[in-house]
């Protein structure tokens, strides 16, 4: 499946809560793409993704320690195909597996297609990849489920009001320049309005850093005459 948002988060948490029990030997691995991590290669990937399910498995596998050691012994680096066949072995471990990407968009387009064409050969396992718009995932996902989520303009200016109205370090901040209400709530509308625009649709909430604030009023370029 493929999904167009930001955070995962709750996913995440969610398919933890249902992983590996008595019952439903479920595993869970997962990775966030970043575009300034140069070492974020598909082999890195499937390398952590690998790790995280050796680490869900109460048995260590043996194809692990036998591939470590064959590595050791010619003081060499396991194949990227090394990897595939170890995750399909460790397939067969578990009742299902849940790999999720995230902004599979910031891979630079030659590691997302060999990360893909990789994780297309695994048995047993259900994907949730998310990225931005991009006309060349979407074609590859296009026999798969995809859903767009798209935050709605109003409600973020809505939650950014009531995080300030909440925030007395915000609202300190906000009237530096002058102790004026109907400044402070123009200045207020500036701000929200500033970001629903540049979110497009993507919700991030922003933390309440102190120093954010200034720099953004800053930005907007709003006088304190």
């Amino acid at each position: 499946m493929l999904i167009h948002i930001s955070h995962r988060s709750i996913i995440i948490d969610h398919l933890g809560s249902i992983s590996y029990n008595q019952i439903h030997k479920n595993a869970i691995a997962y990775i966030y793409c970043n575009y300034g991590e140069p070492d974020q290669t598909a082999f890195n990937i499937l390398g952590s993704l690998l790790h995280q399910l050796i680490l869900a498995n109460p048995i260590f596998p043996d194809g692990i320690k036998k591939l470590y050691e064959a590595n050791e012994e010619k003081k060499t680096r396991p194949r990227l195909d090394d990897y595939v066949q170890q995750l399909l072995s460790l397939c067969a471990s578990f009742t299902r597996i849940y790999i999720l990407v995230d902004a599979l968009d910031e891979l630079a387009s030659r590691e997302r297609d060999i990360l893909l064409s990789a994780l297309k050969q695994l048995t047993n396992v259900s994907f949730l990849m998310t990225s931005r718009h991009s006309w060349n995932i979407q074609a590859a996902f296009a026999a798969n489920s995809q859903i767009e989520i798209r935050a709605n303009d109003e409600d973020i200016k809505a939650f950014l009001r009531r995080e300030i109205e909440n925030s007395p370090n915000l609202q300190s901040l906000l009237q530096q320049p002058r102790k004026d209400s109907h400044y402070v709530a123009s200045l207020i509308d500036d701000i929200t309005s500033t970001i629903a625009g540049k979110a497009q649709g993507m919700c991030v909430i922003l933390p309440a850093v102190p120093g954010f604030w200034p720099c953004l009023t800053h930005d907007l370029k709003v006088s304190s005459s």
